[in-house]
């Protein structure tokens, strides 16, 4: 047991790291924050009494790893980068709840394999709906768009989410995201939520000429994001979206905004719109 530590339980930096059967108990800071490196095996870790009730990772990783859901047992807190030729997979049950600021960034591959009866969830420190009281202060506080970055597929980076919950980013400035993708990215949701960013819920930008970013959504929730549901921005590169079977309503402004004109390939059919009517055209 791993307990009453005036900051964080464990810091463990640059290591080639197997994090499982711990218990923290009363730390003053975060169970514990692990900074770049290869981590080779994480789970079973639990505990009570942190500052922050969860597994915080941050800085640059390489190599292969499954972080597995965790009922009863911590979240995860992203603020890291995968790098290229590394896959990161999201178990059926696992909760990511990111602190303020987090923006992590995806440069080689993520799978997020969440189930109809085990959801991944990504969302805020704040949320208690799933987790628990992660931030350790009762009802103080409560999640809003915002309480996080964003999370960025990197050039060349991919990733998959399987009944994945990504909500409350978006606070990272003017282009900011719950999900974004640039240059040659790609990612593909299926069954899955993005909602609740203070701007934008996914934006594609960024890509130079020649570059093609593709973006594939399909029998998923676009909903109630600040500014747009989906951004293809202007880009000397090229957009690839497409969305089919899935429900995009809430939005501030767009549900899907296509900035780039005919540069830009958008397909957008048999949706919802929040409107029996469909979509109003811009």
């Amino acid at each position: 047991e791993i307990q009453a530590n005036g900051r964080d339980g464990a810091t463990l930096a640059e290591v080639d790291l197997q994090l499982t059967g711990n218990t923290f108990t009363n730390n003053a800071g975060r169970a514990a924050y692990i900074t770049s490196g290869s981590l080779k095996a994480i789970g079973n870790n639990s505990g009570s009494g942190n500052g922050t009730g969860a597994i915080a990772l941050a800085g640059s990783f390489t190599g292969d790893t499954t972080l597995p859901g965790n009922p009863g047992g911590f979240p995860y807190a992203f603020n890291m980068w995968v790098e290229s030729g590394s896959t990161w997979t999201l178990g059926a049950g696992a909760i990511v709840k990111n602190l303020p600021g987090a923006s992590p960034s995806i440069r080689g591959m993520l799978v997020s394999q969440g189930t109809a009866a085990q959801p991944v969830f990504i969302t805020s420190i704040r949320d208690d709906s799933v987790g628990g009281d992660s931030n350790n202060d009762g009802n103080v506080s409560s999640p809003a768009p915002g309480d996080w970055g964003e999370m960025d597929i990197a050039s060349g980076g991919s990733a998959t989410f399987d009944h994945t919950i990504i909500r409350y980013g978006g606070g990272s400035g003017s282009s900011s995201h719950n999900l974004g993708l640039s240059d040659t990215a790609q990612a593909t949701l299926r069954n899955s939520t993005v909602s609740h960013s203070k701007m934008y819920g996914i934006y594609l930008a960024f890509n130079l000429t020649g570059q093609v970013n593709r973006l594939t959504v399909e029998n998923s929730i676009i909903a109630n994001n600040l500014v747009d549901g989906i951004y293809a921005g202007s880009t000397n590169g090229r957009h690839e979206v497409s969305v089919s079977g899935s429900s995009i309503f809430g939005s501030g402004r767009y549900g899907i905004f296509n900035g780039d004109g005919d540069s830009s390939l958008v397909e957008a059919a048999y949706n919802y719109w929040g409107s029996p009517s469909g979509p109003a055209r811009w």
